[in-house]
């Protein structure tokens, strides 16, 4: 969205940095917020935060706009006036794409990285949510490897508040 807030732009730049550093020699690369990405049901299309592609891109074009058919990683950092609609209609959405393998969702003002995957077996989805700098998020269909230490590298964090769970 234009007008991002600094720290979301930093967040979005470090995944990007650190997708494009480990897929440089590999079949797939990660695209930036100007793609539009095709949903899978009606006419709609999509501007995600980023976008990993693989193998050969296909694309759409309606109105002049060509629209990514076959993502296989979006990811999405949230902001407050953006998190609920990425964690229910963005999601509902992104896992209706066959191609997307992983949706990964980047909180911006806290260290929270949640990692919606597609299981091959049965394709149901399950999640992963990854709270500590030092852990291991592991996007399977690019084979790539992020920690949020990583992701949230130069960003000012809230430490030490918690999440209301039910309004005061």
């Amino acid at each position: 969205m234009p007008g991002a807030q600094p720290d979301h732009l930093a967040i979005q730049g470090n995944i990007f940095g650190e997708l494009f550093q480990q897929l440089r020699s590999r079949h797939c690369r990660p695209i930036g917020s100007d793609q539009a990405v095709k949903l899978a049901a009606g006419e709609g299309y999509v501007f995600p935060d980023l976008t990993v592609a693989c193998g050969k891109s296909e694309y759409v074009t309606k109105r002049g706009l060509l629209g990514l058919l076959n993502p296989s990683v979006i990811v999405e950092v949230l902001s407050p006036s953006t998190a609920m609609r990425d964690e229910t209609a963005k999601l509902l959405a992104y896992t209706g794409i066959r191609s997307v393998r992983e949706y990964l969702v980047v909180w911006s003002e806290r260290s929270i990285v949640k990692l919606y995957f597609r299981r091959s077996a049965d394709e149901t989805w399950g999640v992963r949510l990854f709270d500590a700098l030092t852990d291991v998020v592991e996007l399977d269909s690019c084979q790539c490897r992020l920690t949020p230490g990583e992701i949230y590298a130069g960003v000012s964090l809230m430490v030490g508040e918690s999440f209301p769970l039910l309004p005061d």
